[in-house]
Formats: C-alpha cells, sequence, structure tokens
C-alpha cells in the first residue's frame, strides 16, 4: 500500500471512549420506570389518560428505541413539558422519551378519525 493510502487507514489515537456499544433495556424494567412514572403524573388532576406505544409496547424494542407516551389531558389544564421531561429524566436518564401531548377533546376526535397515529396508540398499553 502507498505511504499516503497507509496514513488515512491507521488511527491517529487508539481509542476505546469512543466506541459506544448499547444494549436494549430490558423491557420489564422499561415498564416497571413508565408505570411508575405514569403513578406520578396521575396524582396530579390534569392526566386523564396516559399510553406506552411503540416498540417498548410491542415488545420489538433495540438498543436506540426510545420511550413513546401519549398523554391526555383534562380539558382546560395545560402542562409544563420541561418539568414532565425532567421528572422523567431523573427516573431513567439514559432513555430517551418522546412526549405526544392532547386534550381530551383532540384526543376523541384523533380516535374517532381513524387516524393511523391513534390506531398505533391504541395498541399500546395504557398506563392510566
Amino acid at each position: 500500500m502507498e505511504p499516503m493510502l497507509r496514513r488515512l487507514f491507521v488511527l491517529r489515537d487508539q481509542s476505546w471512549s469512543s466506541l459506544r456499544v448499547r444494549w436494549p433495556r430490558d423491557r420489564d424494567e422499561v415498564l416497571f420506570l413508565v408505570k411508575s412514572f405514569a403513578d406520578a403524573a396521575a396524582m396530579t388532576s390534569q392526566v386523564s389518560q396516559m399510553w406506552l406505544f411503540g416498540s417498548y409496547a410491542s415488545g420489538r424494542n433495540t438498543a436506540y428505541s426510545d420511550v413513546d407516551l401519549c398523554v391526555v389531558l383534562r380539558i382546560g389544564s395545560t402542562i409544563d413539558y420541561d418539568r414532565l421531561l425532567r421528572r422523567f429524566g431523573g427516573m431513567a436518564p439514559d432513555l430517551e422519551l418522546q412526549l405526544h401531548v392532547y386534550d381530551e377533546e383532540t384526543f376523541n376526535r384523533m380516535r374517532a378519525s381513524g387516524s393511523t397515529f391513534m390506531r398505533e396508540v391504541m395498541k399500546g398499553i395504557r398506563l392510566l
């Protein structure tokens, strides 16, 4: 191999710290964490329903799966997304959380319309 090409294929510094290996979180552990999170959210009078959907709900999770939650608020309620995310992040900092938040009216309208997204949510696990 020519010297120029050889230099391109040689690592400058041997470093294992740049290698990141991830394993999927145990599904039962994630379900426990999510249920605990839902129970904490239920203590506020704002949340009427919470659904886990996507790969963790269906058992198809991988090392790169996020946690998909659909949160339904009572009509007239508001919620602080950042506070909710911080609360979950404190429980499981290595899990990425995707929140989909709707008020009851919007949630019911989407459900009645038969939207593909809502069908996915309904296949999930109702936590509240």
